[in-house]
């Protein structure tokens, strides 16, 4: 069993190449937060850092120090973003009567499947969550199920009108009740291609949102060596900002705890 936190902050080793190929930054599940998907891995270049994609399945070693690879051209530099799930660590968990139940902390995996959610301190299942959402998930702790209601509207004026003309020339026994007639909502999923590290700002903050609370094990230097991280600084928003500012974000990830 190893959890997300442990494997965050790991540098990738490439046995065929015999190099480390970066560290890995993030993990992606898939929509119902019941697998482990893909690993965000920023690499080795403190100037631009781009980030590549690993499917977890790929990865032939995770306990030990490094993270094992057989070669680099496992390595993908876009992913669909349908059907999958952003790390829920640092996201609010509630219950279906609106009880805060506490902050994700942490995520226990069992090969590539979840078994725990961290929460507050407590081991959540998976198979209780209700809904999922960027940031927020809904836990069901009551021991009975919950069924969720769909979201639904009525069908235009217009638009029952022209259902009535149709119906009416396919039968004369149709008979449609004045009513509103109702039908759910698909939203459409949309998909995303990213190639390059996001910049840090309000709409994708959560990119980086795995350092939130860690600590940085090491003092990081600007280009001139100066201190612009001490050790043991606890992380937050603006330390993100500032290591992104100069450059310094693979190292902050690489000694964050």
């Amino acid at each position: 069993m190893i959890t997300v936190s442990e494997l965050i902050g790991k540098q990738v080793l490439s046995l065929f190449e015999a190099k480390t190929i970066g560290v890995i930054a993030d993990v992606i599940f898939d929509s119902k937060l019941k697998t482990i998907k893909l690993l965000k891995i920023f690499n080795d270049d403190e100037t631009e850092a781009e980030v590549a994609y690993l499917e977890y399945k790929h990865l032939k070693s995770r306990d030990q120090d490094v993270c094992v690879i057989s070669n680099d051209t496992l390595l993908t530099y876009s992913w669909n973003s349908l059907n999958t799930q952003n790390n829920p660590i640092n996201s609010l968990c509630y219950n279906p009567d609106g009880k805060l139940l506490g902050k994700v902390t942490d995520v226990e995996l069992v090969q590539n499947q979840i078994a725990y959610i961290i929460v507050g301190g407590e081991k959540l299942t998976p198979k209780n969550l209700l809904s999922i959402s960027q940031g927020i998930l809904v836990y069901n702790d009551s021991g009975k199920p919950v069924k969720l209601t769909k979201r639904i509207r009525a069908i235009p004026n217009k638009i029952k009108e022209e259902i009535k003309v149709v119906l009416h020339q396919t039968t004369a026994a149709v008979d449609i009740e004045k009513n509103d007639i109702l039908y759910p909502i698909k939203v459409p999923q949309q998909q995303t291609t990213v190639s390059r590290s996001p910049q840090l700002n309000d709409s994708n903050k959560t990119a980086y949102s795995f350092l939130l609370g860690k600590t940085s094990t090491k003092t990081i230097y600007d280009t001139n060596q100066n201190i612009l991280i001490k050790e043991n600084t606890q992380i937050n928003e603006n330390t993100i900002h500032l290591a992104k500012q100069n450059g310094k974000l693979v190292q902050l990830a690489l000694y964050a705890e």
